[in-house]
């Protein structure tokens, strides 16, 4: 509890030794859940150029994150492990170029197989699991009428505002090609969640998937609102464990409608009410234009949560809803943010529900939360 001020070193497991102190170990409820191994570690030439003045290897990282990890789960056995935190596509192929990595590549398709597979192997060696979540950061690269989605000057262009609700298809569709130098070098890596899976089932059987930064921009206007929505739906739907938005601040004071996203999920009412806790299977017949996301609670009543969006620029969406099973509802309110205002409100109800069909129209550009009611 009393480090040693005059011995040139900071010792990571002192300081979760003073976490589990401080609040309580990973399993009490107040305790520090989890760790990232580091951050972005292929840039920690430029990230920390007095600590790791050149550019690290492949297998540097991984021996490091190894070895913290067994310091951490020594101090605190609950405490889950995130890496490698890699801020890129490039940090997940080949650990942005690292010298070493033609070296120690072997038959891996990527970094991302090497370091899920030694820090396998190392959790056998030690009797425990090493690595709880594989952690990465995803700015994407699209690029659409002359800008990448991410600047600050893309959030004033059609074009660029048109792409960035297209955007998270590279997530999960592998029907969508982005403008980006990533579908060009690096096209066998999306859609990225399900390529992460893959490699994590092959590799490292039953680690979690972060994302613990992400921006597509946008923040304030509705084509980032629903980008964010669809992100969030998402995340969900295709199993993410954790996910951090990671707010830009180039000009920007506020981020409107990004809480607006938020909220439609989280407090769409102004009641903290929420989206369900149970994911069931939503599609729709139009990727292009729209997204559809369901729920329910698993230990409450039958209400049927749907998150729909309209992604059309210019028209608004005559939406069919079929909904398979047993249950009949017998009405339906509905709350959504659209490109008059980013606040959550609720608007007309459902009317006309027929069995297990209804319709109802979504205004372009707009976002809705659809709770259905049981008979």
């Amino acid at each position: 509890m009393t480090p040693d001020l005059n011995d040139h070193v900071v010792y990571m497991d002192e300081f979760v030794n003073l976490m589990a102190h401080q609040f309580g170990d990973a399993s009490t409820p107040t305790g520090i859940k989890g760790y990232e191994i580091d951050n972005e570690p292929s840039l920690w030439y430029s990230s920390h150029p007095y600590m790791h003045p050149s550019k690290p290897g492949a297998a540097e990282v991984v021996s490091k994150g190894i070895d913290l990890a067994k310091a951490v789960k020594k101090v605190d056995p609950s405490a889950q492990m995130f890496g490698p935190v890699s801020y890129g596509i490039d940090e997940m192929y080949d650990m942005h170029g690292a010298d070493d990595w033609i070296s120690v590549k072997g038959s891996y398709s990527w970094y991302m197989d090497y370091y899920l597979d030694k820090f396998r192997i190392a959790s056998l060696q030690e009797g425990r699991r090493l690595l709880d979540v594989l952690d990465i950061h995803w700015y994407p690269e699209v690029q659409a009428g002359g800008y990448r989605i991410t600047d600050r000057a893309s959030y004033d262009n059609l074009e660029a505002n048109k792409a960035r609700m297209q955007a998270p298809r590279s997530l999960w569709d592998p029907s969508y090609t982005e403008n980006s130098w990533i579908s060009q070098w690096r096209s066998s890596y999306l859609p990225l969640i399900p390529r992460l899976k893959q490699s994590i089932d092959m590799y490292n059987p039953d680690t979690k998937i972060a994302i613990t930064e992400y921006n597509y921009g946008g923040e304030n206007n509705v084509y980032g609102g629903i980008a964010e929505a669809d992100l969030l739906g998402i995340f969900g739907k295709y199993g993410v464990y954790e996910t951090n938005f990671w707010k830009m601040v180039n000009g920007l004071t506020d981020a409107p409608y990004i809480n607006s996203a938020f909220n439609l999920y989280t407090n769409y009412d102004g009641n903290h009410s929420a989206f369900g806790d149970t994911k069931i299977k939503a599609e729709t017949s139009d990727i292009d234009n729209s997204s559809i996301y369901g729920s329910v609670f698993k230990d409450s009543n039958n209400d049927l949560h749907l998150i729909a969006l309209n992604k059309n620029n210019d028209f608004d969406m005559n939406a069919v809803f079929n909904i398979a099973g047993g249950t009949r509802y017998a009405s339906a309110r509905v709350w959504a943010f659209d490109g008059s205002s980013p606040t959550v409100t609720e608007r007309a109800p459902v009317t006309g529900i027929s069995g297990s069909t209804f319709a109802y129209t979504i205004p372009k550009l707009t976002a809705v939360h659809i709770v259905l009611k049981a008979q």
